[in-house]
């Protein structure tokens, strides 16, 4: 680049160092069921979620389980001074269920110290946004659980996903929209990776009786994704065991991407 080119790219890419860190990564996972009764279980799950809050700032659950209250203070206490936003699933009355979805959002203390976090629980336990905002620049994160959601449901993420796409789009360097989470719906050409098994069960396996192929509203949620940019996920991130397969449908999502510098090493990995 030239000099007045590099500074105008500088001006354009979105600066995390206002959320008090360099740069952001957000993981994602299914903690199926992490609020566990078995006390073993749950001290063991606590560890594998102290160890991926070492990897990333901010920590994106689905399928937690758990009444609210025990939920709040189970996360408190694996990850103490992060801000934690729990949102769990309602009957069609407003109760609570416990024993179905529960979304969780964690935000590491260095970026809770600089920003203020303002959550919306937009469908409870199954899709959530929380807005980091630092100074000028608002940071949206979108925690989303997809499966078996109705069609009103999907319309109401479908609107807010485009209203959030409108104002990074009028304001992209202080405007960014991350969508992480369970979406149950493979990328377009997916395969599925059967373990112990031959190339024809593979194939076959590509079918709609396969579990982890989702044509459920599939034409409406790509047109809900499409609003934003994919970043590829090299890796599965589901593993079956009714038909020993693995996919890869948790997946993420960039609002605003043109305007982001990637990494060296994601470049690589590539971004579809």
């Amino acid at each position: 680049y030239s000099s007045a080119a590099s500074d105008v790219y500088k001006r354009q890419v979105f600066d995390f160092s206002s959320f008090g860190v360099s740069q952001l990564q957000i993981l994602s996972w299914n903690g199926r069921g992490a609020v566990m009764r078995d006390k073993l279980k749950r001290k063991a799950m606590g560890r594998e979620i102290r160890r991926l809050s070492s990897l990333a700032q901010v920590l994106c659950f689905q399928e937690v389980h758990g009444q609210l209250a025990d939920i709040l203070h189970q996360f408190r206490r694996w990850l103490p001074d992060w801000c934690i936003y729990v949102s769990g699933c309602e009957d069609g009355e407003g109760r609570v269920l416990p024993n179905a979805g529960g979304i969780v959002t964690a935000i590491c203390p260095a970026m809770c110290e600089m920003a203020i976090c303002q959550p919306q629980f937009i469908i409870p336990g199954r899709f959530s946004c929380v807005s980091i905002l630092a100074g000028d620049k608002i940071l949206s994160v979108l925690n989303v659980h997809n499966y078996g959601l109705s069609f009103r449901q999907a319309k109401i993420i479908r609107d807010f996903v485009n209203e959030l796409s409108c104002n990074v789009n009028a304001s992209p360097t202080t405007s960014l929209g991350l969508i992480v989470g369970d979406i149950n719906i493979k990328a377009e050409h997916e395969r599925s990776f059967k373990i112990s098994a031959g190339i024809l069960r593979g194939v076959a396996d590509r079918g709609y009786h396969n579990p982890l192929f989702s044509g459920h509203r599939l034409g409406f949620w790509k047109g809900i994704l499409a609003m934003a940019t994919e970043v590829a996920q090299p890796m599965p991130t589901h593993f079956d065991y009714a038909t020993k397969s693995c996919s890869r449908i948790d997946r993420g999502w960039v609002l605003g991407l043109s305007l982001i510098h990637i990494s060296e090493p994601t470049r690589r990995r590539g971004i579809s």
